[in-house]
């Protein structure tokens, strides 16, 4: 591990220190407020914030995770840390949406609710819960794309009932048939309900756009596929999952390494064993698919999507990528080129950013633009970010000094990002998880300050495509595409139950 084995001290240590510039920092723009003009305040903060963002990064790493494999194959990564008397255990297993059947859409997500809300086969559900009520004990599932995960948290001194009731409720389910039919139900009406948020509605279209409507990369459950799940479903799923060498777990708190695992090793082995199923994530052919489609929706305001596929996780050009797109529209700054000229120089959106995302071997990820506008300003909206992103294709606006402003505050959120050991433990486990190794925080950190100027012009040159973007608006129809480029027919997107 080397790097990877410092003080916990050393890392709160250069916590504070960057906290201490930003409350100084927060002190002299409130004091300039105050005692100038406001343009003059404005060109103080301004000049600060740039002296700010040139302070090297603190020296940081990430602190000591212990990693085990279990006697039955199960890999864990743990963080001894009494500085309170609190206990944090997760787990991971392959139970991800994309691998619901095409017919029962929300068959995973379904199952993981009913784990926790449909009590076991000793405890009735009003009584798992009072049980865990009674004891500070809290257990919530959730199910992302490619994975599902159980996060535990309690008092120290609970440890070992909260552990003997999160495998009692993993590996003897009930699944009882009352509280199935209220999650399911809810379900239904998060269905019915899907379309409500405009903005929720643009990144659910938006991926069907770039994957497909029929993709598991981007569907949704319809009323239909969610009528159609039942208990006997959730209980043949369930006998597929839960096999120990398939999961990983991560644990952070006040406890005892050599204790936890004989623990746990204890607890899942009272049950019977589960096979090993394999599961292989569903292969996206990388194509581009421009055009530009408007979602019909009576609202004062558009939402506006643009972009394209990118890569997979497995490609070392995510590294500069990553940086590339924080230069396109970092959301944690008002410095990247969609904030500097769509949100302050045009004053066209009040949200603006971009993200790019990376997926497995045979999975691109998603390179995505973001605004929210008025609904006159869509037109302009659009046509800013095309140019922009066809600026940053071309890579000579790149500038050496704003690739080092950028790398520096990925490095520095870093810091922030890992005070928290349990966060350190359950995205190392995650890490491992998507085929990265061990030491993936350390990796990052060294690959982020490897990119440079030249770098970023490359991948840009590479990967992005201006000609050939998918543009979603959601908003007035009749409003919005009369302002959209006549040499870009404008498709009307249905939404339907999509």
């Amino acid at each position: 591990m080397g790097k990877m084995q410092i003080s916990k001290c050393k890392m709160q240590s250069a916590k504070w220190g960057v906290q201490s510039i930003l409350i100084f920092a927060f002190c002299i723009l409130i004091f300039d407020f105050l005692a100038f003009p406001a343009h003059a305040a404005i060109g103080e903060a301004k000049a600060l914030l740039e002296r700010i963002t040139a302070t090297p990064a603190p020296e940081f790493a990430p602190p000591h995770i212990e990693m085990r494999t279990l006697i039955n194959g199960m890999r864990c990564f743990f963080m001894e840390d009494r500085l309170l008397p609190l206990f944090r255990f997760g787990l991971l297993y392959p139970g991800g949406r994309v691998h619901d059947p095409a017919e029962k859409v929300g068959l995973h997500g379904l199952m993981a609710t009913l784990l926790r809300t449909g009590g076991t086969q000793t405890n009735a559900p009003e009584i798992f819960d009072e049980l865990l009520d009674s004891q500070a004990i809290t257990i919530d599932t959730q199910v992302s794309w490619e994975e599902a995960s159980v996060a535990l948290s309690s008092l120290s001194g609970t440890q070992d009932e909260a552990l003997r009731l999160l495998f009692e409720m993993l590996y003897a389910p009930a699944f009882d048939p009352a509280r199935f039919a209220v999650a399911r139900a809810k379900l239904l009406e998060a269905v019915r309900r899907q379309n409500d948020d405009p903005t929720h509605l643009g990144a659910r279209l938006f991926r069907k756009l770039l994957y497909g409507r029929e993709s598991p990369w981007a569907r949704t459950p319809t009323p239909t596929q969610v009528e159609a799940i039942t208990p006997e479903d959730l209980k043949a799923l369930h006998a597929t999952h839960f096999a120990p060498a398939q999961m990983l777990c991560a644990a952070a708190g006040d406890f005892r390494t050599g204790t936890l695992v004989k623990k746990v090793e204890e607890l899942m082995a009272q049950y019977p064993e589960r096979p090993v199923v394999a599961r292989t994530a569903p292969p996206v052919e990388a194509v581009f698919k421009p055009g530009t489609w408007i979602a019909p929706k009576a609202i004062t305001q558009a939402v506006v999507n643009v972009g394209q596929l990118a890569t997979s996780r497995d490609n070392p050009d995510r590294f500069p990528l990553y940086v590339m797109n924080e230069i396109l529209g970092s959301p944690a700054t008002f410095s990247s080129w969609l904030a500097s000229s769509i949100r302050t120089e045009q004053g066209l959106a009040y949200e603006t950013w971009s993200q790019i995302g990376f997926g497995p071997p045979t999975v691109p990820g998603v390179l995505q633009a973001h605004a929210k506008t008025r609904v006159e300003a869509a037109g302009r909206t659009v046509a800013s970010i095309r140019k922009i992103i066809g600026e940053m294709a071309t890579g000579e606006r790149v500038a050496a000094d704003e690739v080092a402003a950028m790398k520096g505050a990925v490095l520095k959120q870093m810091i922030f990002q890992y005070e928290d050991p349990y966060q350190v433990a359950s995205d190392m486990a995650r890490f491992v998880f998507l085929g990265y190794p061990p030491n993936y925080i350390e990796v990052f950190r060294a690959a982020i300050e490897r990119v440079t100027r030249a770098d970023v012009i490359r991948v840009a040159k590479q990967y992005l495509s201006p000609e050939n973007l998918t543009v979603l608006v959601v908003g007035d129809d009749h409003a919005v595409t009369p302002q959209l480029d006549a040499a870009t027919p404008v498709q009307r997107y249905e939404v339907g139950s999509d």
